[in-house]
């Protein structure tokens, strides 16, 4: 995907954005940055269902009393 990207940038834009990386204005991830992020997005999606559904089982718990 980010050759794709790459390919669809000019060469002015893509020195743009080379240039704003070097100026701290910007941070380009890399592969290795961008399995975490995806890895950290899996497992919170995970939380989420799990506190999901305890939240939907406490209230079913609370209306049978």
């Amino acid at each position: 995907m980010e050759n794709i990207i790459v390919n669809l940038l000019s060469e002015d834009a893509l020195e743009e954005l080379k240039e704003m990386e070097r100026n701290k204005k910007i941070h380009i991830l890399n592969g290795e940055e961008i399995a975490k992020l995806k890895a950290n997005k899996e497992q919170m999606l995970k939380e989420v269902e799990t506190y999901t559904y305890e939240n939907i089982l406490k209230s079913f718990k609370k209306t049978d009393s």
